[in-house]
């Protein structure tokens, strides 16, 4: 009987080291250091603010390299999210199969300024509905006070600006006009510059930006002819991010525009198209930015935002009695 059991130990033992070999050695998690090597050196050949931000890009894969060849099945996620979170950016994120999007990383400015914006609260000062344009992003009416109010919530659809003539034209004999870019969180380049061809009377410049250390070659702005002079504010926060970032820097440099707010979330890692998908040996893609968007001054934003012209906070005290402080200093201002 003894050695019967001893036979079935043996069998039992046998089996287990039979299983754990197969989970070490399954596709899959080989699969997973591939991801890992191919993550990394996809990474480290475009993104653009290693100097700037004081990484080790090197240290980062001797630290997480050893992580990868031990992760088992979906453990992978977890080194994956962790390397890129060393990157302290909120442009990059892991695609997963199907389609679901993980965001690493949130910037300070935007955890401190996430609750401190309510469109609900917005059309309490408005005494008739919203009209929508732009495909639904851009939402616009007059204040009780002939002021213009429009929220342009994304820069991203193809149709935002096909419209936006008629926003101008029902805003003409106002004392002027709030663009409210909180909660913005950014887009396509292009868009923004269509909507400031309509507020400029000349070619307007945009500042710089970088690709692997060159300069990518911009033209300037050209005004459509159609050349919107009302006074402007521009509402900002730290989830402003992105595009609606390099939209309020040019904002910034016409004569008859304020920006009113908080200093934006500091996201200035833009997108190049395909160049920024490196697509994983399972299937996985990581987007990473790969341009080296700047200020008028020469810095990139990255960390650092957009700063007001006048810094107004918002608080959710004041939020919760219906006073969008921002909002109230902009109406004030045009009036």
């Amino acid at each position: 009987m003894k050695n019967l059991r001893y036979l079935f130990f043996l069998i039992f033992v046998g089996s287990v080291y039979a299983c754990e070999d197969i989970i070490i050695k399954s596709e899959s998690d080989t699969n997973n250091l591939a991801d890992f090597e191919t993550a990394w050196q996809g990474i480290d050949a475009v993104y653009p603010y290693f100097g700037i931000k004081n990484i080790d890009w090197n240290y980062i894969y001797q630290k997480y390299r050893p992580k990868a060849e031990a992760a088992q099945g979906d453990e992978i996620y977890t080194v994956l999210v962790d390397l890129i979170s060393e990157l302290k950016d909120q442009h990059p994120y892991i695609k997963f199969m199907g389609g679901r999007q993980a965001i690493i990383y949130h910037s300070p400015r935007y955890i401190r300024d996430r609750d401190l914006f309510d469109p609900i609260v917005v059309k309490k000062y408005f005494d008739k509905e919203f009209y929508m344009a732009g495909g639904g992003y851009i939402e616009y009416q007059i204040l009780p006070d002939n002021i213009g109010y429009m929220n342009i919530s994304s820069f991203s659809p193809e149709n935002l600006v096909s419209d936006f003539k008629s926003v101008l034209d029902y805003f003409t004999n106002t004392k002027g006009v709030i663009i409210d870019v909180r909660h913005n969180m950014g887009g396509a380049a292009d868009n923004s510059n269509k909507i400031i061809s309509y507020l400029i009377n000349s070619y307007f410049p945009v500042p710089e930006s970088y690709s692997k250390g060159q300069i990518i070659p911009q033209d300037p702005i050209r005004p459509n002819g159609y050349e919107f002079s009302n006074p402007i504010v521009v509402l900002i926060n730290g989830v402003s991010y992105s595009e609606a970032e390099r939209f309020t820097e040019m904002m910034k440099q016409l004569a008859n525009v304020t920006a009113v707010g908080d200093t934006t979330g500091g996201g200035s890692a833009g997108s190049n198209g395909i160049r920024d998908e490196i697509i994983l040996p399972s299937g996985k893609i990581v987007h990473v930015g790969t341009v080296d968007f700047r200020r008028y001054d020469g810095r990139p934003w990255e960390w650092i935002g957009i700063e007001p012209d006048k810094r107004i906070t918002n608080t959710v005290r004041n939020l919760k009695k219906n006073v969008d402080n921002q909002l109230e200093y902009a109406i004030e201002l045009l009036k």
